[in-house]
């Protein structure tokens, strides 16, 4: 059996036709639910792509894994997704267009990975997120490489096609960064009548061009959800589609000022609170030969779920023990089971946390006073710190926006969530794979390059 786990890096589902009727992004992923098994609550673990992949992978809580910063590499598992469909007899392969899904951060348990940021033939071709100065001119050189690009999905496409070999037994993890920022028209034209030249970083988003920002992202989800259309019609005209187990989903999602961090400063990207449009993610699976076809879930479910759900659906034991994740594949799921967030990019930024229970969600947030980045950082950290409450409780069905804090209305609820939050967290780091974490050894070039991506402070 062939399985493509395909990643669309940053996708919020309401911004899908699929999950919001009033969108027009995605036609073909529309047309592919029809096919899939949508699932209308699920979520990431965090709200950055490394842990979320660590999690895609093991079936496990960022905690778990020990790879809640930017710089902690994924530990050598001896169990992991690929590993367990290598020793099945697969042939594993990954096709990653985001730095952080590679070798250098410990994701390299395949048989072969290719990570298209590396690849020479792509530059020159590809825009470059930066036009760099003398002296990190000089920098790039001695590293080897020209410049920061941003691959596309069709580059992912064409390495499958040649990827794709005689053997039955495949998998291929497909990770796309094209509705990912900087933001931008990707392919030869814009679908919604944005200028070709457009070029805004995450860093550089404000209140005066968030409206275009909006529609570049959702020209960028059209781009991708064409590519993915003829990447399902290469799959049919190979007579591969019908047999095949496709899931599409997301890591994590996107900010676009939907929350501030204090009154006048919206909060734009990935890196900070665990609101709903950073963990919501889209979840479609398409079982092989038919199965639950065209079925929606509203029962909440989890990135770590998946790692499960495929063994299962492959009838292949599980040899990993005590995952976090459940199989997806005849099974219930409980309407009241419980999702749990983490997100904090280094051990000095902000820390949020979350735990939703049926229709509550209780959030926790640590803000640290930045002491050392100068007067104005440190007034900007206090008045966050003084301004925004700590713990927050939001009904998610009655306000699904988070919109109004009950925390201080429904005291008990708050408690009583709370208590639950810190005796999960206090599980997953007894369950931790390492007490000292090991950190990526990452160059200067590399970390510049995760900078524009919007993975720094």
């Amino acid at each position: 059996m062939k399985v493509f786990l395909y990643v669309m890096d940053a996708l919020r589902p309401d911004y899908l036709s699929c999950y919001n009727p009033a969108e027009t992004t995605s036609p073909n992923l529309k047309e592919f639910c029809q096919d899939a098994t949508k699932f209308e609550n699920a979520y990431s673990t965090t709200t950055w792509t490394k842990p979320a992949a660590a999690s895609l992978l093991t079936g496990r809580y960022p905690r778990e894994t020990g790879t809640i910063h930017q710089l902690d590499a994924f530990p050598d598992f001896e169990f992991t997704l690929p590993s367990e469909l290598s020793a099945a007899g697969y042939e594993t392969h990954c096709i990653s267009s985001n730095l952080f899904v590679s070798e250098q951060f410990g994701f390299g348990d395949f048989d072969s990975i290719d990570v298209l940021q590396y690849d020479q033939s792509l530059h020159g071709r590809r825009k470059s997120l930066k036009d760099p100065g003398k002296q990190e001119k000089q920098m790039l050189e001695e590293v080897g490489v020209d410049d920061m690009i941003v691959p596309l999905s069709e580059d992912i496409h064409a390495r499958v096609k040649d990827a794709i070999g005689k053997q039955a037994d495949e998998f291929f993890l497909l990770w796309s960064i094209d509705t990912h920022g900087p933001y931008f028209v990707r392919g030869e034209s814009s679908y919604n009548g944005n200028d070709k030249s457009d070029f805004i970083f995450e860093k550089d988003i404000d209140k005066s061009n968030m409206d275009h920002v909006k529609d570049l992202y959702r020209d960028m989800i059209r781009y991708n959800d064409e590519q993915f259309g003829n990447f399902i019609s290469y799959l049919r005209e190979e007579g591969m589609y019908d047999d095949s187990l496709i899931i599409t989903i997301a890591d994590h999602g996107e900010s676009f000022g939907d929350h501030s961090k204090f009154p006048g400063y919206p909060i734009f990207g990935h890196t900070d609170i665990v609101y709903e449009e950073c963990i919501r993610i889209p979840m479609m699976v398409k079982y092989p030969n038919g199965y639950a076809r065209g079925q929606t879930i509203d029962q909440p479910v989890q990135i770590t779920d998946i790692y499960p759900t495929v063994l299962d659906v492959l009838d292949e034991s599980i040899q990993a023990n005590n995952l976090s994740g459940h199989s997806l594949y005849k099974s219930d799921i409980a309407v009241d089971r419980p999702i749990f967030v983490e997100s904090q990019i280094t051990p000095s930024s902000i820390y949020s946390g979350a735990i939703r229970q049926g229709k509550y969600k209780y959030i926790k947030i640590d803000k640290p006073l930045l002491t050392g980045d100068g007067i104005a950082n440190f007034s900007r950290s206090l008045v966050r710190r003084l301004w925004e409450p700590q713990t927050r409780l939001y009904n998610l069905e009655d306000d699904p926006n988070e919109q109004t804090n009950l925390n201080s209305r429904e005291r008990t609820k708050t408690t009583a969530l709370a208590e639950e939050f810190d005796d999960m967290r206090c599980t997953l780091e007894r369950a931790s794979v390492s007490d000292e974490q090991e950190q990526a050894d990452i160059t200067a070039e590399r970390k510049e390059q995760l900078r524009l991506l919007g993975y720094s402070e």
